[in-house]
């Protein structure tokens, strides 16, 4: 697997998870999870529910979330700063 920092801020006024992942390529299933912390804590959601409500989900300067489905061919990671990843 490699990792890859993007320049998008999950902080920024304009981000969207949706506009990400497309512009990714990233062909995702309907369901996806997102691990809340050492993969102890999974929750599994829609995706577009995800992205709709991204901004009422993950919490800036607290949470570092990473979000995949159960294809495992890729992964975004959101750390608490709003650095974005992707890991493939």
């Amino acid at each position: 697997m490699s990792k890859s920092t993007l320049s998008t801020n999950a902080e920024s006024n304009i981000f969207s998870l949706t506009e990400l992942i497309s512009s990714l390529n990233i062909v995702a299933r309907d369901f996806v999870y997102v691990n809340w912390y050492r993969f102890d804590r999974i929750d599994k959601i829609k995706l577009t529910d995800l992205c709709e409500n991204f901004e009422y989900i993950w919490y800036p300067g607290s949470d570092d979330i990473e979000v995949f489905d159960d294809s495992l061919e890729w992964m975004i990671s959101i750390s608490h700063g709003g650095q974005v990843s992707l890991v493939f």
